[in-house]
């Protein structure tokens, strides 16, 4: 009897946790903190903001220069690239700056990390084997290192990871001459072709659903505007539209609902600005302003909170208490019911 209470628990246990792991998936993320790089401390480093651009706290402060951050998709770490052991490695620290880690050894450059939806592996580029960008992808902890593409005298570029876990988007020269927005499964198979312009298309990023895909285009010689199109690459749509601005880097909110971008005065050239717009294009807003040179920027998820200008992490036993609960209570019941019914028969 005792056994059968005790398997009763177990499976109670599993489908409520099961439970809770579709219902904290199924809904559309939180806006959290934007990632963004800056020079505005003289070296490039790490910063985050809050998504109206207040709060800015610098979170590396290596004499090297840090780039590319990119959020886990539970908000909770954050892959970047670093020159700080001498080349370009990737590296994972978590949300509030600590931890920092090195994940990737190699003499060639690694650049330019995504995460797996499930946080177990991260996508990135590298020259370790040539002179030319090639996708390659490794577990979460820098383990198991795997090819994605091998292309001759190309360049294979700027991966993001989709909402689903089954495609990667990425730019590439492999056809034309300039890089064109590509998608291909996984594990690097059936790549496909989705823009074909004479100037350059690169820089996408998945919409948090996996419907939309965002990038930078060329629109004439080393101007850029920012568009979207359906994941399939059809129904291009400008974003922006702007004669004295070049739009790079976007990014989209958790919600879906808006992009972050980074944009620099085309005369100038040299000093960035973070904005934000709304998905449809709208509301243009700047998040950053000075002289620094502010770029990169990465949205990330809402599962911590800020207590005295700290980030606490939400512990995963907060969220399941209910459930947990729930399930005690079934058992005890059930427990409770066994336990007469072996006294009265």
């Amino acid at each position: 009897m005792k056994k059968l209470q005790l398997i009763t628990m177990l499976i109670l246990c599993a489908l409520a946790i099961s439970m809770a792991k579709v219902t904290l998936a199924a809904f559309p993320g939180t806006n959290g903190m934007i990632a963004f790089i800056s020079d505005r401390d003289d070296d490039h480093n790490i910063y985050v903001m809050n998504p109206d651009g207040s709060g800015v706290r610098r979170l590396t402060t290596d004499p090297a220069d840090d780039n590319h951050p990119s959020w886990s998709a539970d908000g909770s770490k954050i892959v970047f690239t670093s020159k700080r052991d001498g080349n370009e490695e990737i590296y994972v620290m978590n949300a509030d700056g600590s931890g920092q880690t090195r994940l990737t050894n190699d003499a060639g450059r690694d650049h330019m990390a995504s995460w797996s939806p499930d946080g177990t592996k991260i996508v990135f580029c590298s020259m370790r084997y040539d002179s030319y960008w090639q996708i390659y992808v490794m577990d979460a902890d820098g383990s198991n290192v795997q090819r994605l593409t091998d292309t001759d005298s190309t360049d294979e570029a700027q991966p993001r990871w989709s909402p689903d876990g089954s495609k990667i988007v990425f730019a590439s020269n492999r056809d034309l001459n300039e890089y064109q927005i590509y998608v291909m499964d996984y594990d690097g198979q059936n790549p496909l072709r989705l823009t074909s312009t004479n100037l350059e298309d690169f820089q996408p990023d998945w919409s948090p659903n996996g419907s939309k895909i965002v990038f930078s285009r060329e629109v004439v010689s080393d101007y850029f505007d920012l568009f979207v199109m359906d994941a399939d690459g059809t129904n291009e749509t400008p974003l922006t539209n702007t004669e004295a601005e070049n739009e790079y880097r976007p990014a989209w909110s958790p919600d879906g609902t808006a992009i972050t971008f980074c944009y620099y005065i085309a005369e100038d050239g040299e000093n960035g600005v973070v904005a934000v717009i709304n998905a449809d294009g709208s509301g243009w807003t700047d998040l950053t302003s000075g002289a620094a040179d502010d770029w990169n920027s990465n949205w990330g998820t809402y599962t911590a909170h800020a207590v005295g200008g700290e980030i606490i992490s939400i512990d995963i036993l907060q969220l399941l208490t209910p459930y947990l609960i729930t399930v005690f209570a079934a058992a005890g019941a059930i427990g409770a019911g066994l336990g007469y019914l072996r006294r009265k028969y």
